[in-house]
């Protein structure tokens, strides 16, 4: 897959609307965190070209996207009042920024980072399959969740539309999302851009047959539990893991085993709508947690990611455990894991604060390490 990134670099727009590259800097992050572990097959797989590498104008945007090279691009550019900052010198109106889409191409997919690009969305969406942008003015932050959701899935070994289906679990942002047989992802009925209404009708009818099935069969049960007395009733025991099916369990490596310093850990997760597994570690004698990097999973049930476990010379006893935590929570991880090596580094983290992640589920074990001769 051939994708072309376009963000710009302003020397003014930043200061007034905020530094959109920080989306593009971590997307070059995420590429490199897969490239690493997925070896020279990643990058023949998945090929990123930067657009402004050098300076140049929308002329010549106009002609790479024509020679029909790319199957995703993606824009982080500032707009506002429908027009967009192609530079700082160069404004674009929406009308003229669609005409790249204007006509069927090669390209499969299109992501706005762009603010109020909701309407520009929907024009391009007239010719080009699957495409995103908002509605509001989102912040960096908001833009970064996006790019971190859809990259990590879509490098992860999960389709394009499967990519794209995963921004609409995401709670705490609001894209605009076009594909195939879905409409806009909007609370409000009369901003979908894609209303299908022969399915209004249709779908009522299922939602009071379901309704007339459920209620009946409440119904039932609690006639059936007036049935039995008092004394026999029984209160269902609510567990640490919440839902029956919410399970976590680490199997690899195993407890009291001795690992290297660079370990993968291993585990099955049953995971609720809205939650991520993160691993974190403590070092012997540390009483602090470490954040690991994000796990990947070709099935969402298996997953693994490689530990740092200390560095080549240590030793000792290090407590893994992995949780089950909200996606707002695994954000802030992944943020923090950006941070590390920077004047703004982010500190370990306390076991109160650790205690508080934990959504529903986690397993916890103990390794070994011994120090590694060179």
């Amino acid at each position: 897959m051939n994708i072309l990134i376009v963000s710009q670099d302003y020397r003014d727009f930043d200061r007034k609307f905020g530094d959109i590259g920080q989306d593009t800097r971590l997307l070059k992050e995420i590429y490199t965190h897969f490239h690493d572990r997925k070896g020279t097959g990643f990058k023949k797989e998945f090929t990123i070209e930067y657009f402004f590498d050098t300076p140049k104008d929308f002329r010549e945007l106009r002609t790479r996207i024509a020679t029909g090279n790319y199957d995703l691009v993606h824009f982080s550019l500032h707009g506002y009042n429908g027009k967009i900052f192609f530079s700082d010198s160069e404004e674009l109106s929406f009308q003229r920024f669609a005409s790249l889409f204007s006509a069927k191409s090669n390209v499969k997919a299109v992501i706005l980072n762009i603010c109020e690009s909701s309407v520009l969305a929907g024009q391009i969406s007239k010719n080009i399959d699957r495409v995103i942008g908002w509605e509001n003015k989102p912040t960096v932050a908001e833009t970064q969740k996006l790019t971190e959701e859809f990259y990590f899935h879509l490098f992860g070994g999960s389709s394009l539309s499967e990519s794209f289906k995963a921004l609409e679990d995401l709670e705490d942002i609001q894209p605009v999302i076009y594909q195939p047989g879905e409409t806009d992802k909007q609370d409000k009925p009369k901003k979908r851009k894609h209303p299908v209404i022969k399915w209004i009708l249709p779908g009522i009818i299922i939602i009071a047959i379901l309704l007339i099935i459920i209620i009946t069969t409440l119904n039932r049960v609690g006639n059936e539990e007036k049935k039995i007395p008092p004394e026999e009733r029984q209160t269902p025991k609510e567990t640490v893991t919440g839902n029956i099916d919410d399970k976590l369990v680490i199997n690899y490596p195993s407890a009291n085993s001795t690992v290297a310093p660079n370990e993968v850990i291993a585990f099955t997760a049953h995971l609720r709508s809205g939650s991520k597994p993160w691993v974190f570690i403590q070092p012997p004698n540390a009483g602090v947690w470490y954040p690991q990097f994000r796990p990947e999973t070709k099935d969402s049930i298996n997953w693994q990611v490689r530990c740092t476990i200390g560095n080549p010379m240590d030793s000792g006893e290090f407590t893994i455990i992995v949780m089950a935590v909200d996606n707002s929570i695994a954000g802030d991880m992944l943020t923090w894991i950006n941070s590390q090596g920077t004047e703004t580094s982010s500190e370990p983290l306390s076991p109160e604060i650790l205690e508080t992640f934990c959504r529903y589920a986690a397993d916890t074990i103990k390794v070994l390490r011994t120090p590694v001769n060179k």
